[in-house]
């Protein structure tokens, strides 16, 4: 669950609700919380793209110096700790809950209260059906 769902999940069951009496929709503060998560996003991201450009500058380097010795390449590689699949996963994870941030935003913007608190609580109903329906897979005999 990133930052945006948990967002979400705020607003669709404990901002807007107090006591039993629904109060206006903040639409306001969702824009400010969303606002926000890109910002801190935005600082995440341009750590890991410069983290993933500065592996690749090395990759070509170690191999460029290395290149009649393939072995020691990737042995020198492997010791740097650093995970090219992981920080190209967050990077996509970041920017899908920055898409998603945006979408919100701009919604948030257009749409009136009660049809924003709609649109929130229909987005946490899916985030917790997709959570619980999600079967574990099952390898085949």
């Amino acid at each position: 669950m990133n930052s945006v769902d948990r967002i979400v999940a705020r607003y669709a069951y404990g901002e807007s609700v107090k006591l039993g009496t629904l109060r206006e929709f903040p639409s306001e503060q969702l824009q400010r919380d969303l606002k926000e998560v890109l910002r801190q996003n935005r600082i995440y991201f341009n750590v890991l793209f410069g983290s993933l450009v500065g592996l690749l500058i090395l990759i070509v380097t170690l191999l460029s110096f290395f290149i009649r010795q393939p072995q020691l390449a990737v042995g020198l590689l492997g010791v740097s700790g650093v995970s090219l699949p992981f920080v190209i996963r967050l990077l996509l994870q970041m920017w899908q809950a920055k898409i998603q941030a945006e979408a919100l935003i701009t919604m948030s913007t257009h749409l009136d209260p009660a049809t924003m608190r709609s649109v929130v609580k229909a987005l946490a109903q899916g985030m917790t059906i997709k959570a619980v329906a999600a079967p574990a897979h099952q390898p085949s005999r």
